[in-house]
């Protein structure tokens, strides 16, 4: 299967941003594509940051004081920076491929269009794909040269929001999620044919949740261009009617004094928390709760509390069925040691009782995720710190177990669940992150494996089947209502876990 011939429309090289880095290398050393192209803008320019564009507002009100947010933010939070050695190899590569320097023609403050000779040069090197990472607006004829268009992120909802700044809007608007488009360019600004879409739980901070959504949209893109070399073609949809205002740099004091404002309410939560933490009160105390019944019709509010141990919490618990016992296990988390356990107990007229533990050790231990499988218990717990998926084989239940099986050595693993379907196939659903932030609630990764020694673990061709951190995120069971498979998962939005 040939590889895709990718171009990239690029910035100088030293301007690219640590997201851009990531992408870049897993195209360069993947087996599926190659970048036969770098188009580079002739004009000497400052590439489209839209904190450069704040900061140079006419206004000297609100220069000053978006200079003092930026400044402020850029200091408070952390800074992600892309390996050095993957860099210089990802420079290495980059400057042996060919560079065309193009002067598009412009036309007004933004757009771009590019004359019958550039297009003709374009043409000629049969690309499968452009990658749009610099230069304005673009139209014309070279949007359609590239067999599968021009790519394209606008990095956000574009049904909701389009312009920018990115990331901006969302924490002003108060919506709970921060959404990417992945977009194939036509006429209309933001209104491409769309791709794919991801959501991910909007951050308090203008700089974090800009960082944030460029870093996680990396795989949005990865994904798609290897269906596109699967496939051989690309779904797309066009993009919805959108009558509402172009939204641009917030250059009305108003709207600068709101989001200082909802900072400052953050900062002032946060400073609570600390105060009230100080005083001994413990926060995210999570519980467990029990009810009899189905949970599709149960109602859930007059469920029964059971109390965890002194300076514990207690969470995840999965029941399974022993001799006619009900077993309980569960994240029993340390507030002293900082770290969780698996423990287990026999559920009894709404109360855990002998309570021990099941497995502990050096990493924290969640999400014990148990199951019988060929006459045999064995138990799947979340072990992202080990940085792999741990099966256990139960020597003697319920507080024995033996280490059976290890599968993605070096990635952290969350949630893992097992679902069998009607025809016995095996599934394995996770969370995983690929992205400096170690976020585990934005994408659902399926996988079908032979049997519980993971030798065989085919990837499903959609991986991540969702990218969206309302749903994505495992939460117990998955089972069968009817013809009907459920699968409970997490929302994670505004910044709460």
């Amino acid at each position: 299967m040939k590889k895709l011939r990718i171009g990239i429309l690029l910035p100088d090289i030293k301007k690219l941003e640590n997201w851009e880095f990531r992408l870049f290398y897993e195209i360069v050393k993947s087996d599926w594509a190659e970048i036969v192209i770098l188009i580079k803008d002739q004009r000497k320019r400052e590439k489209g940051n839209y904190i450069n564009k704040l900061l140079n507002s006419k206004n000297i009100i609100n220069k000053g004081l978006l200079k003092c947010i930026n400044f402020i933010e850029l200091k408070l939070i952390k800074q992600h920076h892309f390996s050095e050695s993957k860099k210089i190899e990802v420079l290495e590569k980059l400057n042996k491929i060919e560079e065309v320097f193009l002067k598009p023609n412009e036309k007004g403050k933004y757009t771009d269009y590019f004359d019958a000779s550039i297009c003709q040069k374009i043409k000629d090197l049969k690309l499968d794909v452009l990658l749009r990472h610099e230069f304005r607006i673009i139209k014309g004829e070279i949007l359609n040269i590239p067999k599968h268009g021009i790519w394209s992120f606008h990095h956000g909802d574009n049904d909701i929001n389009r312009g920018g700044p990115p990331g901006f809007w969302e924490i002003v608007f108060n919506q709970p999620v921060t959404g990417v488009t992945l977009q194939i360019l036509t006429e209309e600004l933001d209104g491409g044919k769309v791709v794919e879409k991801g959501f991910y739980s909007t951050k308090k901070s203008f700089v974090l949740n800009q960082k944030y959504i460029y870093e996680k949209s990396v795989e949005i893109i990865l994904k798609n261009l290897k269906l596109l070399h699967l496939n051989g073609f690309i779904n797309s949809t066009p993009s919805k009617p959108y009558t509402k205002k172009i939204l641009n740099i917030p250059t009305n004091i108003f709207w600068i004094f709101k989001y200082c404002y909802l900072c400052f309410g953050t900062i002032l939560n946060r400073i609570k928390i600390f105060l009230i933490k100080s005083c001994g009160y413990k926060f995210n105390v999570w519980s467990i709760f029990f009810k009899k019944g189905k949970i599709i019709s149960s109602n859930l509010i007059n469920s029964e509390f059971i109390k965890p141990g002194r300076d514990e919490f207690w969470a995840d618990p999965f029941v399974i069925s022993v001799n006619k016992k009900n077993y309980v296990f569960f994240e029993n988390y340390s507030y002293k040691s900082k770290k969780g356990k698996i423990s287990c107990g026999i559920l009894s007229d709404g109360k855990i009782e002998n309570i021990s533990d099941a497995l502990e050790f050096d990493y924290h231990l969640s999400y014990p995720f148990i199951f019988k499988m060929d006459n045999a218990i064995y138990m799947m717990p979340e072990t992202v710190e080990a940085k792999r998926l741990e099966i256990y084989k139960a020597i003697d239940f319920p507080t024995k177990w033996k280490l059976y099986s290890t599968e993605f050595e070096g990635e952290g693993i969350a949630d893992p669940t097992l679902f069998i379907d009607k025809k016995k196939n095996i599934w394995l659903f996770l969370n995983k992150s690929k992205d400096p932030y170690n976020d585990y609630n934005s994408e659902l990764y399926i996988y079908k494996i032979t049997d519980l020694n993971l030798k065989t673990v085919i990837s499903h061709k959609l991986n991540p089947v969702i990218i969206d951190s309302r749903r994505a995120r495992n939460a117990g069971n998955i089972f069968l209502e009817g013809d009907k498979v459920i699968r409970p998962s997490q929302k994670n939005i505004n910044s709460i876990y």
